[in-house]
């Protein structure tokens, strides 16, 4: 087993507000829980010591809607190994995919899980998690869940940023590495170059599906050129309805099943009560009051009902501070989008 490395090159140290507040659907906080509690079993007290390491750094940054962003860098660290994962033939292009309307029939299908993840032909299994705010704040905690693996794990996260933004730095990655799992986790920001229509608005209704859209064909065209699997992660459920998260969501949903290649990830079933949203969960099994838990429920959700750190200040222009707390929400958020690869490692 490889000895644990970690180098950190963070991408300008950003969050956004995830421009989108997400849909209800009747699912139970308690048929998740068990994965987390795997998760939480499998990190243990190592969690709580990231926690502690992640709360000594305290940042603010500003998105601008006007500005190209700084190209994201990864987060690059070994943890310490786990298989060319199966490709469909004859892959379907996005375009074919769009839905029209965030139909409950298309929302209600869930994909499959990946299928068994280990080393390539370079010898290593490699993960890499490029996404907005949410993802950065859960960045640290998904890298954490790796730890009992042999695994390398990067990171590149920005606040305010689209699928768009990071198509470029998508292809670089992929060219330079070879990946074996690529988890992309945008919940529908629409405040950077890529999501503005001609006057400088942000891009809404089918535009906005379309930019999505694009941006993600556009990524799918260039994994398939390394056999790189694709998961697709939107925002978990907000406190207000969005169509465009709706349309977004659904998009995500079609790919994944029509493309053996492509995985959805559902974030909303870990963050809401019977389909609703709800600013507290249940405590984790590892949650003392020290970490927050207090009757037994424990804070989720930031005020803006949005991100994830208790008592987090507002959001400018698509970014928030680092949290200087426990949040639960956070660690949540990365074994959802973690739980799949961790499932398909061949041990």
């Amino acid at each position: 087993m490889k000895n644990s490395t970690k180098s950190v090159g963070q991408t300008a140290n950003q969050r956004s507000v995830q421009g989108m507040a997400a849909h209800t659907r009747p699912v139970r906080w308690f048929d998740h829980l068990a994965h987390l509690v795997v998760v939480a079993a499998l990190v243990g007290a190592a969690v709580i010591g990231l926690f502690g390491e992640s709360a000594a750094t305290s940042e603010q940054g500003v998105a601008s809607p006007t500005a190209a962003p700084v190209a994201p860098v990864p987060v690059a660290r070994e943890v310490p190994v786990p298989t060319p994962i199966a490709r469909p033939e004859g892959p379907r292009s996005v375009g074919e995919l769009q839905p029209k309307d965030a139909s409950p029939s298309v929302r209600e299908i869930v994909s499959e899980g990946l299928p068994s993840l280990d080393a390539g032909s370079d010898g290593i299994v490699r993960v890499a998690l490029w996404g907005d705010s949410l993802a950065y704040e859960a960045e640290d905690f998904f890298v954490g869940v790796f730890g009992g693996h042999d695994v390398v794990v990067e990171t590149g996260t920005m606040g305010g940023t689209a699928l768009c933004d990071f198509v470029p730095h998508i292809e670089a990655q992929l060219a330079q590495a070879e990946y074996d799992l690529v988890v992309l986790a945008f919940s529908g920001n629409a405040l950077t170059p890529c999501m503005l229509d001609a006057a400088g608005n942000s891009l809404l209704g089918a535009a906005h599906t379309d930019a999505y859209a694009d941006a993600l064909d556009a990524v799918l065209t260039i994994a398939r050129r390394s056999g790189t699997h694709v998961q697709l992660a939107a925002g978990p459920i907000g406190p207000a309805p969005s169509p465009e998260a709706d349309r977004l969501e659904g998009l995500y949903r079609r790919v994944s099943i029509f493309n053996d290649d492509v995985t959805f990830v559902d974030t909303d079933v870990a963050f809401s009560t019977d389909g609703e949203w709800t600013e507290t969960l249940p405590c984790l099994p590892f949650e003392n009051a020290e970490l927050g838990c207090e009757g037994g429920e424990i804070i989720v959700r930031a005020p803006d009902g949005v991100h994830f750190c208790p008592g987090s200040g507002p959001a400018i222009n698509g970014v928030t501070d680092r949290c200087s707390r426990w949040s639960s929400g956070a660690f949540r958020y990365a074994a959802d989008l973690a739980q799949p690869a961790l499932d398909a490692l061949v041990a």
